[in-house]
Formats: structure tokens, sequence, C-alpha cells
């Protein structure tokens, strides 16, 4: 039986800008994330962050598609 390749991506816009101010005169990074296929929008303070929260959607994504083939599959005898 070949082996099924499972063929997944996400899409996202990526919105970065500096903030400056008294409290940081050479300027803070922000970050958000915006699903353009939901509208949904998160808002990070820095870019550890972004990257936690990009590795655990993504990771998250990947477990429900395996879990999901896996679901599918029809034993064969």
């Amino acid at each position: 039986m070949a082996q099924q390749k499972l063929l997944a991506y996400q899409v996202y816009l990526l919105h970065c800008w500096e903030e400056t101010g008294t409290a940081a005169p050479t300027g803070l990074w922000r970050f958000s994330l915006e699903n353009p296929a939901s509208g949904q929008r998160r808002e990070f303070a820095n870019l550890r962050e972004l990257v936690i929260a990009l590795n655990t959607e993504l990771n998250e994504n990947r477990y429900r598609r395996l879990s999901h083939a896996h679901s599918r599959a029809v034993p064969t005898d």
C-alpha cells in the first residue's frame, strides 16, 4: 500500500511595528498574526511570544490532522 503524504499549510498575515516612547527610547517591536480565513487576530508583546504561539498552533494542527487521518484509516486484512 502506498504511503499517502499529508499536505498541510497555514496562512497568516504577520504585522510588525515598532513602538517608541519615553519608557523605551530605542523602541520595542510588537507583532500580530491574522488568519485571513477567519479574520482572527492575535497580538504579541515580543518575538518570543509570537514564536511560542506559532509553534504551539502548528503542532496542535499537525496532531489534529494526524488523528483525523488515523481515524479514517480502514484496516486491511
